[in-house]
């Protein structure tokens, strides 16, 4: 159980996750946008966690909403510690701004998979 969890927090993404979800409930299309990863990519890392009892997911319609297990997060203290301690980390305060910009702009859930998609294709073309 323990080599399950410290396999868990071992991988930076993973904690780029946690510690975005720490400030409450984010869409998965929200999470894409904020980390710059492929929804591919994203979705293994949330079933790592989700089956790792660090976070709970939920369907709604087409969306699928994230947030934080607490009692699963909090059944050892070192997790907890190490999201208190990575806030003052690269990449991670390059994460809180992106969430702070989002969160004062106009966009929402139903804007960002467009963005997403013209994204790659900038990449593929560029």
């Amino acid at each position: 159980m323990i080599t399950d969890i410290l396999k868990t927090l071992s991988d930076p993404t993973r904690l780029r996750i946690l510690n975005l979800l720490s400030h409450g409930e984010m869409c998965v299309c929200e999470l894409e946008y904020l980390l710059g990863i492929k929804q591919s990519n994203l979705s293994k890392h949330l079933g790592i966690l989700d089956r790792n009892h660090f976070i709970r997911r939920n369907r709604v319609n087409k969306f699928v909403f994230c947030q934080i297990n607490e009692e699963g997060l909090h059944q050892y203290d070192f997790p907890g510690e190490i999201l208190s301690l990575i806030q003052y980390e690269e990449p991670f305060c390059t994460d809180e701004q992106k969430y702070r910009d989002y969160q004062a702009s106009p966009l929402t859930c139903d804007c960002l998979p467009i963005l997403l998609l013209e994204d790659r294709l900038k990449e593929k073309r560029g």
